[in-house]
């Protein structure tokens, strides 16, 4: 990660920290922002010269040979935290990025559905969501997101509890 990757993901997470919307108003010298520039200032200010080609490559390659015992990446299913154990050979620890006074784990949502109060059609429009909340489409796309449906989640999450071999 390079110190503007860095920076904008933190800047993006805790803008409101700096800034006052209400007021238009902003605040970078405070001393958390000169906290937060310190810690970018320790990160390489440009990806390296074959960083381009396959930065998913290269990062099992440095794991794999002991250059890296980090990495930044998204958990978006099941599978994707077993791949990141594969690629470190085991247990892993999901640590954020350095935050002050609060844990830097992420989550966001991939995909957000609602209904307008306003809609002129909230019969289709629920047959659409419904659609998506069904027992089938959340089985068949675990690999793209987590079930929002428990039952799915656990069932899923059985197949997952077998020990991966690495």
């Amino acid at each position: 990660m390079t110190a503007t990757g860095f920076l904008s993901i933190a800047l993006f997470h805790s803008m409101s920290r700096y800034v006052d919307w209400d007021f238009g108003i902003v605040n970078f010298d405070s001393e958390c922002f000169i906290q937060l520039l310190n810690s970018a200032a320790l990160l390489p200010m440009e990806e390296g010269e074959d960083d381009s080609e396959d930065p998913w490559g290269i990062a099992e390659r440095m794991i794999a040979e002991g250059r890296q015992i980090i990495m930044n990446f998204n958990i978006a299913s099941p599978m994707h935290y077993q791949w990141v154990q594969a690629a470190f050979g085991g247990d892993i620890v999901i640590k954020g990025l350095p935050v002050e006074n609060r844990n830097g784990n992420i989550l966001t949502t991939q995909c957000n559905i609602a209904m307008t109060t306003a809609s002129e059609n909230k019969e289709g429009v629920w047959e659409f969501i419904r659609f998506f909340l069904s027992d089938n489409w959340q089985r068949d796309y675990e690999f793209m997101s987590f079930p929002i449906s428990k039952n799915i989640f656990n069932e899923l999450m059985d197949g997952y509890m077998v020990e991966p071999e690495f």
